[in-house]
Formats: C-alpha cells, structure tokens, sequence
C-alpha cells in the first residue's frame, strides 16, 4: 500500500545520496544525476515487486548511468541486467 511505497522511496533515497558521492557527476549542485538513479530505482522497485529494491541495485545503476546518460535507455539496460542478476537480490 502507500506506506509501503513510501518505505521504498525513503529506503531508495538513502542508498540514491550516498552513491558514488566522491564522484563528480553524482555529485551535482542540481542532483540532476541522482534524481535520474532514483528514478531509474523506484520504477524498477514497483513493477519488480520480486526482488523490488535490494541494497546493491544502487551501485548497479549508477555504473550503468555514468557510461549511458540516458536515465530511459539506462532503464532499459538495468532490466535486462537484472534479469541476470535478480536471482542474486533473493
């Protein structure tokens, strides 16, 4: 329900500041780059309820957007990367 989206986007949001803050591009004054990883995160969560958001799928992610740019196309390399992984997020 609502709160436990609200649980994830707090969960997600912890894990999004801490993420690669020793690099620049993460570490934006418009956190631009991590309002994208957030949101490439909690899309991924909710129509992923099995594994939804695992700690980890963060630094996944941020890799995946720091070579991509592209926060649609990064969501589209993620899932194909998760498809992989999932298992390991259990």
């Amino acid at each position: 329900g609502h709160k436990d989206l609200i649980t994830l986007e707090n969960l997600i949001q912890k894990d999004v500041r801490r993420t690669d803050r020793c690099v620049k591009f993460f570490d934006d004054k418009e956190n631009l780059s991590q309002q994208k990883l957030f949101h490439i995160l909690m899309t991924y969560s909710v129509y992923h309820p099995s594994p939804s958001y695992v700690q980890g799928m963060n630094d996944m992610a941020a890799a995946l957007l720091y070579v991509i740019r592209d926060e649609s196309l990064t969501y589209s390399c993620f899932c194909a990367l998760m498809r992989h992984m999932s298992p390991l997020f259990h």
